[in-house]
């Protein structure tokens, strides 16, 4: 299951900057060391040793400040006494203050109980999360053993500086505890690394410290590589070379050719995969029961890289998802078939595998404001915004080739909010919206306000061109039964489900289970799992569908060669 990206990261629109290329009197420099701590033959725990550049922080006032809930995923949630600081005077005491929850979590502020004097020194450090079968999935934002290493991201382990500053970090690795050839990594790279930008970039990064494999073999000096700890069942390296040359292909598209970038892959105990973006970096997670079909996999992976370029500003993550997720499944569809890396007939298929996910899910009429205040509490509410910013998207993209007599699609809109935020504007909501006006007028508004109010989306005849049309269908609502953000056992059963007719009982075990994505695209796959109850395991078998939709899928017109629908 793929999920949100953090709201957080895209909000901020974090990329890394060479340290290099700041000017001389630039930024104060941040600097952090991670020491990896080797204790049998495991990395038991990361310890963070930091030190902010005279930070100049009043009495009673926030010196550090980090989640202790994102998104549903538990972190470190440092208290008070798990942070030693001192500064030129001496020892600085610490104090924690929660601030309110919001609906992506909560946070912890550290205040001191004096005012700071030149550099302060902090220093904390956490174990990895532990983690059963029965661990929900969430946003890969946890920090897990992996083979005896360490992978995750930084907001399960840091607390950062409470500010806005804009710094030169500078970020190493000790490893000397660690065993010979044991590596350290970041998302901005592997081993020292200098980086401009806020202290937010540290914990909306990758890590992972220990016997890493990478391809290619030794990235130090390479601005696009994947690692991995466990050997994963798909083949990695058709999977590397394939999301390489599309990586090259979308980042000339978006204007950004050369721009690095990592890929993490994380092994589940629980069954199911996903992925998550962060800054110029993303993390893959597959289990070795379910999906070893490396076409999926570069599917799902070239939906997260394309994470990596279009987002709107400002408005908060729920309001402005369907731009990032529908884009997100926009580009990885369209830059495939563009570049040659996706057959017409699997552009296709995966097309109306979208169109079915989007009118089938019983949450299609919820606005983007009531989706988003279930997002974490309901994986089918997750999935709103990726099936109608796609919709949404086509829908736009229709309207202007035919305002335009061909000449300009949706590119020109995505593409201009990219250059006017390099730019250094701020394109929210609104923004967009006088964009929409611009190219199609008050129609273009009223279709934009509707798609925000939850109103089911119809596309356009002229749909991708003269090759392929939309069509009227009937789609079998997907209904697995149960919570899928609880994927290593049953919560939350519907009790006049198929899966509750098949036996299924709330707290039972799951030890295999056939892939969702499967499932999702195949109206006819039946869910084959094996379970576990007092100890005793036996198998389920039932179709994960409920009653029938109405809605739209898109299918190839005969006689119109494929390439003139102008993708």
């Amino acid at each position: 299951m793929n999920t949100l990206i953090s709201s957080l990261t895209l909000a901020a629109g974090l990329a890394f900057t060479p340290g290099a290329d700041a000017p001389e009197a630039g930024p104060p420099v941040l600097s952090v060391t991670l020491t990896p701590e080797w204790e049998s033959g495991v990395v038991d725990r990361l310890d963070v040793r930091m030190v902010l550049p005279e930070p100049s922080v009043e009495a009673n006032a926030a010196l550090l400040r980090a989640p202790i809930m994102l998104v549903g995923v538990p972190t470190a949630a440092y208290e008070a006494g798990d942070i030693t600081a001192r500064d030129a005077v001496g020892p600085l005491a610490l104090t924690a203050e929660d601030e309110d929850p919001t609906s992506s979590g909560q946070y912890r502020r550290f205040l001191t109980e004096r005012a700071t004097e030149g550099d302060v020194i902090v220093e904390y450090g956490t174990a990895p999360r532990e983690i059963t079968p029965r661990t929900a999935n969430g946003p890969l934002f946890d920090m897990r053993r992996q083979q005896g290493g360490l992978m995750g991201a930084g907001v399960y382990f840091y607390a950062i500086p409470a500010n806005d500053t804009v710094y030169t970090i500078d970020l190493d690795w000790d490893l000397s505890d660690m065993p010979v050839g044991a590596r350290g990594i970041w998302s901005a790279g592997e081993g020292a690394q200098t980086m401009t930008g806020p202290a937010s970039l540290l914990p909306f990064s990758y890590y992972a410290a220990g016997l890493v494999d990478s391809l290619p073999e030794d990235s130090a000096e390479e601005d696009f590589a994947l690692y991995w700890f466990a050997e994963p069942p798909f083949d990695m390296e058709a999977v590397a070379g394939h999301t390489r040359e599309l990586y090259g292909y979308m980042s000339e598209f978006f204007n950004d050719a050369g721009a690095p970038y990592r890929i993490f892959v994380r092994e589940n105990l629980h069954p199911g995969s996903g992925g998550t973006g962060l800054a110029q970096s993303f993390m893959f997670s597959y289990d070795h029961s379910g999906d070893r079909d490396e076409h999926g996999v570069e599917q799902l992976l070239a939906h997260e890289m394309a994470h990596n370029w279009p987002r709107l500003n400002s408005d908060p993550h729920p309001l402005t998802a369907w731009y990032t997720e529908g884009t997100a499944e926009y580009y990885s569809l369209v830059l495939s078939a563009r570049a040659g890396m996706m057959e017409f007939d699997t552009f296709l298929e995966a097309i109306n595998d979208r169109a079915r996910g989007y009118y089938a899910n019983p949450h299609l009429t919820l606005s983007n404001a009531e989706a988003g205040e279930i997002f974490w509490q309901d994986s089918l509410a997750q999935r709103v915004p990726y099936g109608r910013g796609l919709m949404y998207l086509i829908q736009v993209d229709a309207r202007m080739r035919e305002a335009s007599g061909g000449a300009r699609g949706v590119d020109a809109l995505v593409l201009e909010v990219l250059e006017r935020q390099r730019a250094g504007e701020t394109i929210d909501l609104d923004a967009w919206e006088a964009m929409i006006v611009r190219e199609l007028g008050e129609p273009g508004r009223e279709e934009f306000l509707a798609m925000t109010r939850g109103e089911v989306i119809i596309p356009p005849q002229n749909s991708f061109g003269p090759c392929i049309r939309p069509t009227p269908t009937r789609h079998p609502a997907f209904e697995l039964g149960y919570d899928r953000l609880s994927l290593g056992e049953v919560k939350n059963l519907n009790p006049d489900s198929n899966a509750a007719r098949a036996g299924l009982q709330n707290g039972d075990a799951i030890i295999e289970s056939t892939p969702e994505r499967t499932l999702r695209e195949d109206p006819e796959a039946l869910m084959r799992m094996v379970v576990e109850r007092d100890g005793e395991r036996f198998e389920v078998e039932y179709l994960p569908r409920g009653g029938t939709v109405e809605g739209w899928g898109f299918e190839a017109v005969d006689g119109v060669d494929p390439e003139a629908c102008g993708l």
